[in-house]
């Protein structure tokens, strides 16, 4: 049987950048994850890194293979394909520990609205196995401790209806079956083959150039069919659309309703109404709305009756009696971890128990309060939220 050619360094590093560059065209198709902007980031400085190889193959060094993520990245886009239900990549969220003092932690994949936080780890089994027995030459921490702080993480941040995120490692070069229990013990599921201590390397050998960039060795069917199997949530599906204040407003506005044709004096609406003449926020809403039942919390309700009441002109008053009629209107009950935000400028009291009550529920909100939406996510908490633009109340504002 004739010898496979042997790959060149310069032909494997090739290889490697047409993979960097199909995940990039992989994040356009996933623009609507947070996060993504930041794993293209990544991609594209690991293509560059690549390209700076391939200017000196002869001359590359071990610390050069060292210092590239793409397999690690390549693990992530992985996960990508195992389900339609990611929510978030590469996200920090906020913990504290029992002293107060604050911490962070970097989830390379939240998936299903936040109900489960993934860890890819490439890293070499004999290496994490050494690492956990305290032999390791690295300051970095040992395995156990990582998911320590992921689940103490988890506890400062439930995902909707109060549950704590579901943890999982996803080990794509294996790890040993000990290893595997102490994880296992502090509630981290784990996905990956699973090997006996004694049949590990007792050395690291240093793998060669082709070897380091072939890509992920074990992203296999059966680890495909296992990440599916841990992931597999049944997603609460609500047929219930939640509007807050400013979706109530932009319901009725009378830019949405024809008004965007006329001048406006003041220049915040005008420059609205420009808006809508490019991209009429009205079609949006009926589709998203679309054999959907309106809810609103009563905080939210009752502030949009006043604004109404003082701002409205005559036809967005009648459209808000029959939006009204149409809205079921649910008591104030925000989730803890919205109770829990601190009040500051973008993240207001009236705002965290109308969004916190949405978040309770486990229903998705419809609102053009960027500004809170944002400011949360900060915070280190996501929840199923639908932007649109803003329009104001415009009827009482004509231009003469």
């Amino acid at each position: 049987m004739a010898e496979k050619p042997k790959v060149s360094p310069r032909d494997a590093i090739r290889n490697r950048i047409g993979v960097a560059t199909k995940l990039l065209r992989g994040c356009v198709h996933n623009g609507h994850v947070k996060g993504i902007q930041r794993l293209s980031r990544k991609l594209r400085a690991e293509v560059e890194f690549l390209e700076s190889l391939l200017e000196d193959v002869a001359n590359i060094k071990d610390q050069h293979l060292a210092s590239t993520n793409l397999q690690y990245l390549e693990a992530i886009q992985f996960i990508f394909d195992c389900t339609q239900n990611v929510t978030a990549v590469l996200q920090t969220f906020v913990y504290l520990l029992p002293s107060g003092e604050g911490r962070t932690v970097m989830i390379d994949v939240v998936t299903s609205k936040g109900s489960h936080w993934v860890k890819v780890i490439t890293r070499k089994r004999t290496a994490i196995h050494r690492k956990w027995l305290g032999e390791g030459q690295y300051e970095d921490k040992c395995i156990t401790e990582t998911a320590e702080d992921f689940i103490r993480a988890s506890g400062h941040n439930p995902h909707q209806g109060n549950n704590h995120p579901k943890i999982v490692f996803v080990f794509f070069d294996g790890v040993t079956k000990d290893v595997a229990v102490a994880l296992q013990k502090v509630g981290v599921a784990v996905v990956g083959q699973q090997f006996d201590a004694d049949n590990l390397d007792q050395t690291d050998t240093p793998l060669e150039i082709v070897q380091v960039l072939r890509g992920i060795p074990t992203a296999t069917d059966q680890m495909r069919q296992a990440v599916q199997q841990v992931l597999h949530v049944a997603i609460p599906t609500s047929n219930m659309i939640y509007l807050d204040i400013s979706s109530m407003i932009a319901w009725v506005s009378g830019l949405t309703h024809g008004g965007e044709r006329f001048r406006y004096q003041d220049d915040i609406i005008e420059e609205q109404a420009e808006l809508q003449r490019k991209q009429p926020l009205w079609p949006v809403f009926q589709e998203v709305s679309k054999g959907m039942k309106l809810c609103a919390c009563s905080t939210a309700v009752t502030a949009f009756k006043k604004i109404i009441s003082v701002v409205g002109g005559a036809g967005e008053q009648q459209r808000a009696e029959e939006l009204l009629a149409q809205v079921t209107i649910l008591s104030d009950k925000p989730s803890s971890r919205f109770v829990q935000l601190p009040t500051t400028s973008r993240i207001k009291c009236r705002a965290k128990i109308i969004f916190g009550t949405a978040d309770m529920l486990n229903i998705p909100i419809l609102t053009a309060n960027e500004g809170f939406v944002r400011s949360v996510n900060q915070q280190g908490i996501t929840f199923d939220a639908t932007l649109h633009h803003p329009c104001a109340l415009s009827e009482k504002k004509l231009a003469s």
